[in-house]
């Protein structure tokens, strides 16, 4: 209970309200360490992320699908594959090149960030500069999935009707505020877990074993509280969805999803997303192994 708290009361804390957070819980965040300024270790651990995001996107697909019709996984993956083939499961996979390349600024960003910053300052800087990232870059891109993804024989994809500020960018407060929420939540349960296991362990990194246990039960506990979020913006950046707003998103989505359909919707989003966050976690843990000898 007292984690759950944690990760949603998270965004609305500054680092000061953390201090006492350590000494209650007996962990001792690492102090400020040097990081690598190679941009090429970046670039590796980017094109890494995005390698295994490219593997996730049947299952995005997939969950932008159940958003705006409410059909369980394993029908809608029946009929992509009877219509389009095994290929069909990537439809909409142009946009996979630029989530993709995002990776690549945001652990550049991750780098600087803890360059800087220690203790708690680094997953609440952190998650606002992804923040910002994502809400004013990926944003047109999640919608241009979206509308691909979603497209019928009724309602084809038109990249002409999608193409226009007020489609890429609907709803932009609502997404923004969502994504801020989302990456701290995350990045808190991330740093939480890193810091309990790092003085369980008495050491300053992390091994394989422990990187796969953050990322487990960094999925399992946050999974469910992140999954409705996205749910939503699926709904609010759908072409032609008639809600705006997030308490009329949400209304709209369990309007078409139901009880079971939402359940549904944050299990298959959850699991989904386990294997990128194990990625994140042996690649936070492989940042700040690399120590910069330059200074």
């Amino acid at each position: 209970m007292k984690f759950l708290l944690f990760c949603l009361f998270f965004p609305f804390l500054s680092h000061h309200s953390f201090a006492s957070i350590p000494e209650d819980e007996g962990i001792a965040f690492a102090p400020k360490t040097a990081y690598p300024t190679s941009y090429l270790k970046i670039f590796e651990a980017g094109v890494g992320r995005s390698l295994i995001y490219g593997l996730e996107y049947p299952a995005t697909a997939v969950m932008d699908q159940m958003a705006r019709t409410g059909k369980s996984t394993t029908k809608i993956v029946t009929q992509t594959i009877a219509k389009k083939g095994l290929p069909g499961l990537w439809t909409g996979g142009q946009t996979i090149l630029v989530r993709g390349a995002a990776w690549v600024p945001r652990l550049a960003i991750y780098q600087s960030i803890n360059r800087h910053t220690s203790g708690w300052q680094q997953p609440l800087y952190t998650a606002g500069a992804m923040t910002a990232m994502d809400t004013f870059l990926l944003t047109p891109a999640n919608a241009l999935r979206i509308a691909m993804t979603t497209a019928t024989r009724e309602k084809p994809f038109s990249l002409h009707s999608v193409l226009r500020p007020k489609v890429l960018y609907k709803d932009f407060r609502s997404i923004g505020l969502s994504n801020l929420f989302s990456w701290s939540v995350y990045l808190g349960a991330d740093a939480y877990f890193r810091a309990l296991l790092k003085d369980s362990y008495q050491v300053d990194h992390l091994n394989l074993k422990n990187n796969l246990l953050i990322g487990s039960l960094t999925t399992g506990c946050v999974g469910m509280i992140i999954s409705p979020l996205r749910l939503v913006n699926i709904t609010l950046q759908a072409p032609g969805a008639q809600c705006s707003g997030f308490w009329e998103g949400t209304k709209e989505s369990w309007r078409k999803l139901g009880f079971k359909g939402t359940v549904r919707f944050c299990r298959i989003n959850t699991i989904a997303y386990w294997p990128g966050n194990i990625a994140m976690a042996v690649i936070f843990n492989w940042l700040d192994c690399q120590k910069d000898t330059k200074e």
